[in-house]
């Protein structure tokens, strides 16, 4: 394994341009037809990526971050969907998973599959945000809706879990 001296979790230009901006983009230029595969494509391969990236790298020690994400995905029954769920939902740093399954060792064919369907969701819904913003007609209003309803359900499984963990490590000291 390669040392990289002063190793930081964050990949270059991480911090400077978020992959749900340029997904938003790609639905706003090509449509949600073509744009969803894109997003879809693009988001499961630049994931891979990552995760190949930091499993060569030196592993910095575990922040608090880390350790609350990596009990998140081992308080699923499988590691499978915890791993899917934290892809899916977009306020979960997508390089923070790629480092909890170089922690976890996980299958290759396990973390493709867990990638896949992780960012399936958000990967449509940045696809057809985009194309929402040119093209807002009364016929699509129903799908805002469902997209803010399925946005809104994401976040109150991510608040009530944390919340859930949170109220358990204070009555457990």
């Amino acid at each position: 394994m390669k040392k990289c001296p002063g190793t930081v979790l964050q990949l270059p230009g991480a911090k400077v341009m978020k992959s749900s901006i340029f997904c938003i983009f790609v639905g706003l230029l090509y449509g949600p037809l073509l744009a969803i595969p894109m997003n879809i494509i693009g988001n499961t391969f630049g994931n891979l990526t990552s995760f190949e990236i930091l499993r060569r790298l030196e592993k910095p020690e575990k922040s608090k971050r880390m350790e609350k994400l990596l009990n998140y995905i081992e308080n699923f029954k499988h590691r499978f969907i915890g791993i899917s769920l934290a892809f899916s939902i977009p306020f979960i740093p997508s390089a923070l998973v790629n480092y909890a399954c170089v922690q976890m060792n996980l299958p290759t064919r396990t973390r493709i599959l867990a990638t896949l369907i992780g960012v399936t969701p958000v990967s449509i819904v940045y696809a057809v945000s985009g194309d929402l913003l040119l093209n807002i007609r009364p016929i699509r209003m129903p799908l805002v809706a469902v997209l803010a309803i399925l946005l809104f359900i994401s976040l109150v499984i991510y608040f009530i879990h944390f919340r859930k963990e949170k109220n358990e490590l204070h009555s457990s000291n």
